[in-house]
Formats: structure tokens, C-alpha cells, sequence
């Protein structure tokens, strides 16, 4: 039986992006570096104030409402969740209701079900700079490594690779080509994976990192298409920082395409040939749709087997009713362009002590209000799974020379079953298990190199004629995934579930019969 097709998710590397540019540079003082003693963050019940925490002459509205909020970027079912009922606690805070006025001030939040951490800044300087999108790095700076990024900027996690940061271009936030202004509210927001070996580490030698910039681009084209901005997020797992961003973009760029909020993958499409903003490839495109679609219509109870294709997945609500949804496809594309300027935000960068890491009360600069390890769930190693390759060769005999003249291979793959609970590979956040209930499911995909993905049980047989002397080459080259549907159930009923999609690498363990045949 034949595979069925479908596209090829590959990973982004996000040090290729702009090249050409002229640094616009701002620099303020930052909060947190004129602190030299332990702040504890000023809480506020973000739930329900009109108005951020600020001095009695200074007024800034929370980020969902009013002028300069974030609802012109997000849809309102992102804009929308925040609630503290909802597993939303908050971390860390640069806003307080007394001293002089803030400056560029942010807090970020964090949803302990679904393992997302969003960043909230304001700006308050008053220049104003043309630009289109804005560059987006979080890394874990120190000697040590972490998989705690392990789930963004890839469909398809390698349990066994370490990543420290990550690098994301944002979509155009701004109107009339203005990006970078004042008195807006601009979000970041990062999707977590448990790493255990946080609690472990001594906390003054691991820090969580932000960064932020503005960047004005021109003459941006996607797959030879002109484009006035980049649309969707864009991102991949680096090692890097975000001046490597700032190079000539390579042609073939894999790009991980990040969709989040019910309607984001409605608003990139268009009447163009290949349907959307993006200029991605058609058919490309209609996978996408069709996953996106499959999620939305199935809720949390979606079954694995209807959406092939949705290889990473974050969905909020109820059995049948998607609040909230983040999902990431990825597809090659060509991107070329020039940057004509770039400037780093004024509070930028971020430098904070890692949560979870037993920060004590003593410690200088301030101390996140949630100091819990973060993160719902992870891996710790590739799982390794046995396949038969069975091959039969038939060999057809030429009269005049007694010797073989052509070949017909005939092979089949199957993963060998040895009663396997491949659940026991799945580490959860003991945090998650004190508050909810969980429950694994998962499921066998096979990946060929060509980009055909099928399930497991799909994959059979495949026929092909070949020449040379060595019939056995057409082997089929192909990784084996593993797909866990991760459901979160709040042992508060009054919490929705949530359900995380996530697709690992596995490890082979490869067996081959092969029999000859003359004919």
C-alpha cells in the first residue's frame, strides 16, 4: 500500500534573516539594573483593574482594554485569557503604585496547565522609529543547557538535543508602517516544556533572558514573491543571539510558522494563487488549513487519527469547544530582503533569575512571585522502537549473458510490538499532578525523508524497480515519530481542560530479512 502524502515538517534555523542595516539605538536605563538589593514584585489582580499599578501622576490601562492594547494583534480569544482561575499566575512585575514614574515597565505571566509564558511590555519613551516587525529572543543564559525550549520552533522534538535560546519574528504589530512607538503594549508569548534539572541548578548561575527589537524592513520577498511585511510567526531553536538574526537570508530557509489564536491562520490567507500572505506552496497550505480545521472543529476530545498532520498543538476549552489554540506547522521557503534599520527596546534586555531554581530572599534584584519549575511535560530521552525491514528482491536473468540485468524490489516496514508503554517516557511536571489530572495517549507516525507521513499502521509495503548491483540501497529512508495527546484535566471543575499535542523523534532499532528471488 501506498503512503499517503503529506508535507515535511523541518526545522527552522532563525540566524538567517536580514542583512544590510544601520542600528537605531535607544538606551535608557533599565528597572532592574539599578537594583542592588532583593525586590519582591508588587501584585496587582490583573483579573479585574482597568489600570496597571503606577505612581499617582502616571496612567497606564492593562493590556486587553483601552488604547495601546494588544487586541488590534490578537484575536480577542487570546487577548481574552488571562485569568488567574484559568491557571494564569503572576511571575515577575516591574510595576508599583508609588516613586517616580515607570519606564518602559513589563510583567510576565505564566499558565501553569498549559506551560505558557508571555511577556507584557509597555513602552513609554516618546520616540517614534518606522518599522515592520519585531525580533524576539528568550534564552536561559550560564554554562548550563536546558530542553526547556525543546517545544518551539519545531513540529517535531529531538529529546536528546539542548537548545539556550530561541529566536522569533513577530508579525507586523504596528499600522501605517509604524511599529515601534509610544505608549503601546507589545506580547510575547513562549510555550515551555519541563526540564527537571532546573530545581537542581544553583540559582545564581542560571538566568532567564529577554530581548527585544524593532527592525524596519524593505524589499522582502517570500518564495519570489514581494511582500510589504512579514506576516505569521516565524522562529527556530538557536544557540545564537538576536544580532545573528540580522544577516542575508539563505536561500531554502526552513521556517517554523507559529499560529496563535483561533482566527491566525484565517488571517494569512488571501486570494492569491497560492492562497495566503505567505506565499507558501498551495498545497502546502490546504495541509495547514485542513489541520487547523480539524483541531478547532474537535475540540479537546479531537482524536489523533483525524489530524495527521498536527504534529505540535496547544488547545484550550472545552471536549468540544476550542477558547483558545496554539499551533505551530513548518514549510520551506525562500526569504530575501534588506534591513534598513534596528534598534533594541528601551528595557531590553530582560535579565531575571530562573524560576524554579530555590532563589532565596537575600538575592539581589528581583525575586519572581511564582518560583516554581515551569512547564508541563517532557521527554528525557528519545524512546527506542524495533522495525522489521522485510525485502524480497526479484532478479530477472538475461539468456545471451547468464547474468542479472534488472531488479524488482518488493520491502516492508513494521514496528515490531514488545508490549511497550511508551507513557513511561513521559515526565510530568509533579506541579501539573498536584492540581490535575492527566492522561497519555499517543500513536506511531513514519516519516520519510521525501516528506510522505502516514501512521504507522499504514505503512506496509512499497514496490519499485531498480538497477546496479546493490537492490537492497532502495531501503526506504524514513524517521519514526512518536505523537503523545496530552490532556490536562483541573481537578477544579471550573477550569477548562487542556490538551497538548507534541510530536518526538524516536530512536531505531533496525532489523532487515532479505530474500532473493530468480526469475
Amino acid at each position: 500500500m501506498f503512503m499517503k502524502h503529506f508535507f515535511y515538517p523541518i526545522v527552522f534555523v532563525a540566524s538567517f534573516l536580514f542583512f544590510s542595516c544601520q542600528d537605531a539605538e535607544i538606551v535608557t536605563d533599565s528597572p532592574q539594573n539599578t537594583l542592588t538589593r532583593a525586590i519582591v514584585p508588587e501584585s496587582f489582580d490583573w483579573d479585574t483593574a482597568d489600570y496597571m499599578p503606577t505612581p499617582p501622576t502616571q496612567v497606564i490601562p492593562v493590556p486587553w482594554i483601552g488604547q495601546g492594547s494588544i487586541a488590534p494583534y490578537y484575536g480577542l480569544d487570546v487577548v481574552n485569557d488571562h485569568k488567574h482561575a484559568d491557571g494564569w499566575e503572576l511571575v515577575y512585575s516591574s510595576f508599583r503604585s508609588s516613586g517616580p514614574n515607570l519606564n518602559d515597565p513589563y510583567f510576565i505571566l505564566y499558565n501553569k496547565y498549559r506551560g505558557l509564558l508571555q511577556l507584557y511590555v509597555y513602552v513609554t519613551n516618546q520616540t517614534v522609529l518606522p518599522s515592520n516587525n519585531v525580533l524576539a529572543e528568550i534564552s536561559m543564559l550560564g554554562a548550563e543547557e536546558t530542553t526547556m525550549f525543546n517545544f518551539l520552533g519545531t513540529t517535531i522534538v529531538d529529546p536528546d538535543r539542548k537548545f539556550k535560546s530561541y529566536d522569533m519574528l513577530m508579525p507586523s504589530l504596528g499600522t501605517n508602517g509604524v511599529q515601534f512607538a509610544p505608549n503601546k503594549w507589545y506580547m510575547v508569548q513562549y510555550e515551555l516544556a519541563y526540564d527537571p534539572s532546573i530545581e537542581n541548578l544553583p540559582y545564581e548561575e542560571v538566568h532567564l533572558d529577554f530581548n527585544m527589537q524593532f527592525v524596519a524592513t524593505k524589499d522582502i520577498y517570500i518564495n519570489g514573491e514581494s511582500v510589504g511585511t512579514i506576516e505569521g510567526t516565524i522562529g527556530g531553536q538557536s544557540g545564537g543571539s538576536l544580532p545573528n538574526l540580522v544577516e542575508l537570508v539563505k536561500s531554502g530557509v526552513q521556517a517554523a510558522i507559529g499560529f496563535v489564536g483561533k482566527n491566525a491562520a484565517e488571517k494569512l490567507s488571501d486570494d492569491s494563487e497560492t492562497g495566503n500572505k505567505l506565499h507558501i506552496n498551495k498545497n502546502v497550505w490546504g495541509t495547514i488549513q485542513k489541520g487547523v480545521s480539524s483541531v478547532l472543529s474537535g475540540g479537546t476530545s479531537n482524536t489523533l487519527k483525524a489530524a495527521v498532520n498536527v504534529l505540535n498543538g496547544l488547545i484550550f476549552g472545552t471536549s468540544n469547544s476550542v477558547q483558545s489554540v496554539n499551533l505551530t506547522f513548518e514549510s520551506k521557503i525562500t526569504l530575501t530582503g534588506e534591513m534598513k534599520s534596528k534598534g533594541s527596546f528601551p528595557s531590553m534586555p530582560i535579565d531575571l533569575w530562573m524560576p524554579g531554581t530555590g532563589i532565596p530572599t537575600n538575592a539581589q534584584q528581583y525575586v519572581p512571585l511564582y518560583n516554581r519549575p515551569m512547564g508541563v511535560f517532557n521527554l528525557l530521552k528519545r524512546p527506542e522502537i524495533k522495525i522489521m525491514h522485510h525485502e524480497d528482491i526479484y532478479e530477472g536473468m538475461d539468456d545471451s549473458r547468464f547474468e542479472p540485468t534488472w531488479a524488482m524490489q518488493k520491502y516492508s516496514s513494521e514496528y515490531v510490538s514488545d508490549n511497550t508503554d511508551f507513557r513511561k517516557f513521559v515526565q510530568i511536571n509533579p506541579d501539573v499532578l498536584s492540581i490535575a489530572d492527566v492522561d497519555i495517549e499517543y500513536d506511531l507516525l513514519f516519516l520519510e525523508k521525501s516528506g510522505y507521513l502516514c501512521h504507522a499502521t499504514e505503512y506496509t509495503s512499497y514496490d519499485t524497480t531498480i538497477s546496479g548491483d546493490n537492490p537492497s540501497a532502495a531501503i526506504p529512508d524514513y524517521d519514526v515519530l512518536i505523537r503523545y495527546r496530552i490532556k490536562i484535566i483541573p481537578k477544579d471543575k471550573n477550569v477548562n481542560q487542556s490538551l497538548i499535542v507534541k510530536t518526538f523523534l524516536m530512536k531505531k532499532k533496525i532489523k532487515t530479512d532479505i530474500v532473493h528471488h530468480s526469475m
